[in-house]
């Protein structure tokens, strides 16, 4: 099945990660392509060395992109994710595959609309993909089994707050 969980509150690829835990726990084989975070200060992706069978595949740009200000490193980056993410569900070496912050890569027009719809649809009927960023497009709302969206109401970081290590990220 496709899931996505999109919306402007916090706790997208949190969900997300809750569904690779549940898998995990049945000896399922998850990978997450990050499409617009380099991973490495995140707990996750420190946790994921841990345990066999999940993969954190971090994207290899700079991290922060400015929708108008999108550079070169941005677009090379958003490739490498799409071209790990074609593997991982073309190759079905994974039960599921988490697609984080592809919708918001979409809406930035780093990732090509009829890629994605390709990519995600030439899966294996055995694989769950779950696609997490705010913004999420109707195509692939239409294309999805599973839309959860996620609403802030109420979030410290609207008064200045930083984030924080192992909560936040």
């Amino acid at each position: 099945m496709i899931h996505i969980y999109t919306g402007d509150g916090k706790g997208k690829t949190t969900a997300a990660l809750g569904c690779a835990l549940r898998a995990l726990g049945h000896n399922k084989k998850v990978a997450v392509v990050q499409f617009l975070k380099p991973g490495i200060e995140e707990g996750e992706y420190k946790f994921s060395s841990q345990i066999d069978g999940f993969e954190i595949i971090p994207s290899k740009g700079a991290g922060f992109i400015i929708s108008g200000k999108i550079t070169k490193g941005d677009i090379e980056a958003a490739e490498n994710s799409m071209r790990t993410s074609e593997e991982a569900i073309s190759h079905k070496r994974f039960d599921m595959v988490i697609l984080d912050e592809l919708n918001v890569a979409l809406d930035l027009g780093l990732v090509e609309e009829a890629r994605a719809i390709n990519m995600i649809k030439g899966g294996s009927p055995n694989i769950e993909i779950i696609i997490t960023g705010r913004d999420a497009p109707k195509y692939l709302i239409d294309l999805a089994d599973i839309v959860s969206e996620i609403r802030e109401i109420k979030h410290p970081h609207k008064g200045g707050a930083p984030s924080r290590k192992g909560i936040e990220y």
